[in-house]
């Protein structure tokens, strides 16, 4: 096997697995995203508060191994908590082709970057952050603009963008519940 193919077939195996152990789910619906909504502490994230970037790329695994899912590398979670706090995950998300729903891979690499947000006054939001888990080294803070594109009464935004790439609200995705411990698992300082 080549580089390639063990980077795919790692997330592809622990998804056939955790496929194997969920049961099918219907489409997301408000109702539904209400019912596993967590709510609001230090160790919960509520959907309201979570985005994810539009563009994502879906790749499918390769021809011989028959799943039915699809695979991102690109994929960017962003939480404004409602306290101040920010994060941001790179992360592996599965696709189911039937439903389309997706999954987070909490066992495949990940990225945090941890800080704080802060409305401006033109309505632009400043996120201030820092790589916690990743990659070690010495990382530079991060300040980021970020552009609210569409309103909504019920969260931060409809839609933000960032650097021109667009984040929209994050729909239900399974293993949710695993997004906080992902964010919770630093190895390096964030921005206080």
């Amino acid at each position: 096997m080549n580089k390639r193919t063990l980077k795919i077939v790692n997330p592809i195996l622990t998804l056939a697995l955790g496929m194997a152990l969920t049961p099918a789910c219907a489409s997301p619906t408000r109702e539904r995203a209400q019912q596993t909504t967590v709510p609001p502490s230090e160790t919960g994230i509520d959907l309201r508060w979570a985005f994810i970037n539009k563009d994502i790329n879906w790749e499918s695994p390769p021809k011989y191994i028959e799943q039915t899912f699809q695979h991102s590398l690109n994929s960017t979670i962003v939480v404004f908590y409602p306290s101040g706090k920010f994060a941001s995950v790179g992360c592996i998300l599965y696709r189911d082709n039937k439903t389309k729903r997706m999954s987070i891979s909490a066992g495949d690499d990940f990225s945090i970057l941890k800080g704080v947000w802060k409305r401006n006054e033109d309505g632009s939001i400043t996120a201030t952050s820092r790589l916690t888990h990743g990659m070690i080294g010495n990382y530079p803070q991060q300040v980021q603009r970020w552009l609210v594109r569409e309103q909504s009464s019920e969260r931060l935004a409809g839609s933000l963008e960032l650097n021109g790439q667009a984040f929209v609200p994050l729909p239900d995705v399974g293993n949710f519940d695993q997004l906080a411990p992902m964010i919770a698992d630093d190895n390096q300082p964030s921005v206080k």
